[in-house]
């Protein structure tokens, strides 16, 4: 049996996959309530034109569906990167925030000279410095969903921050190193470098 309108559903198919990979209800509902009205719209009015001109029933369909699958498969790339963007809606606003994301809630007192560099591209990639008051950063560290490596580096360089102001300082020794336990594989991971006197903090912290 001959599926009818193979275009109509082909096309409605394809945008609601976008709607899907969205993730998200106002873009979904954007694209199912706007777009594809005025894609089948634009169909329609091909279809009417090349129906007069007697062109071929496959040719008609080329025309008609190949740009409809090019808008739906760009706006899915576009839907996709809005959605890993919004993993990280603080990049440039609130770093503190990028704080308590990794820190699983928590921001240490007395927090000062805190740079931030986050990475939304794929996934969302936070890597934070900061110094605070000792005491707090070690109540946070010292409870789960924290855990002391029993391993890690003997030397913490600054050289390996992204912050070049930072590049020029001594290396710490004495490293202490705290893995985030609540995160696996399929969440991503958070590590957090300091020193025994909990005067600093360097977190590494990737959400997939």
């Amino acid at each position: 049996m001959r599926l009818k309108f193979p275009v109509l559903w082909t096309t409605v198919l394809a945008f609601a996959c976008v709607a899907v990979v969205s993730k998200n209800l106002v873009i979904g509902g954007f694209v199912l309530a706007v777009v594809l009205p005025v894609v089948l719209g634009c169909q329609w009015l091909v279809r009417r034109v090349m129906v007069s001109l007697r062109y071929s029933v496959w040719f008609r369909r080329t025309v008609m569906l190949v740009p409809a699958l090019v808008v739906a498969l760009g706006l899915g790339f576009v839907a996709d990167f809005m959605n890993i963007s919004t993993k990280a809606p603080f990049v440039s606003t609130n770093p503190r925030a990028a704080v308590s994301l990794a820190l699983a809630g928590h921001v240490p007192e007395g927090l000062r000279e805190l740079r931030v560099s986050e990475d939304a591209w794929t996934d969302y990639v936070a890597k934070i410095y900061f110094e605070c008051d000792p005491a707090s950063l070690r109540g946070i560290l010292e409870k789960m969903p924290f855990k002391q490596a029993e391993y890690g580096p003997e030397t913490f360089s600054f050289r390996q921050t992204p912050f070049a102001d930072l590049h020029a300082r001594e290396d710490v020794t004495e490293v202490v190193m705290y893995w985030r336990m609540d995160l696996g594989e399929e969440t991503g991971h958070c590590v957090v470098y300091t020193d025994k006197a909990f005067s600093f903090a360097y977190v590494e912290y990737a959400a997939n």
